[in-house]
């Protein structure tokens, strides 16, 4: 794909990247907790006039910026893995998508875009590594 081809050095700087974070956060094992992985609004109830998180089947003990980084909460470096492993965990669905049979319709045209976007993205994050 030309995509991928034209940002390589880029998917390779961003795996060398979360290797050596995902190294420094094994080393703070006592740091992990309960995490959700996905909170986000469609996942919050109202329950006795509070919010709780519900659909817990991406639970994991984990960093806590497992469920911080989208809110700038948390270790930096820590913030930083789990905003690089979405990013290429996106890139990876969709080209996942992209390498088998499909046709050329309107969620396919949505999924190239956010694929191009997020591999822009890694090139503009990776930059400076």
């Amino acid at each position: 794909m030309t995509a991928v081809t034209a940002h390589a050095a880029a998917l390779g700087r961003a795996l060398a990247r979360y290797d050596h974070l995902t190294g420094i956060g094994l080393a703070g094992r006592d740091r992990f907790v309960l995490t959700h992985g996905e909170p986000h609004p469609a996942n919050t109830m109202r329950v006795d006039g509070r919010f709780v998180l519900i659909d817990w089947e991406s639970a994991l003990i984990a960093p806590p910026e497992r469920d911080l980084w989208n809110f700038a909460g948390g270790d930096p470096e820590m913030c930083e893995l789990y905003s690089l492993r979405w990013a290429l965990v996106e890139a990876a669905g969709y080209l996942s998508l992209f390498r088998r049979d499909h046709r050329d319709g309107p969620n396919e045209g949505a999924s190239w875009r956010y694929l191009t976007d997020t591999l822009a993205k890694l090139e503009t994050t990776t930059a400076r590594i």
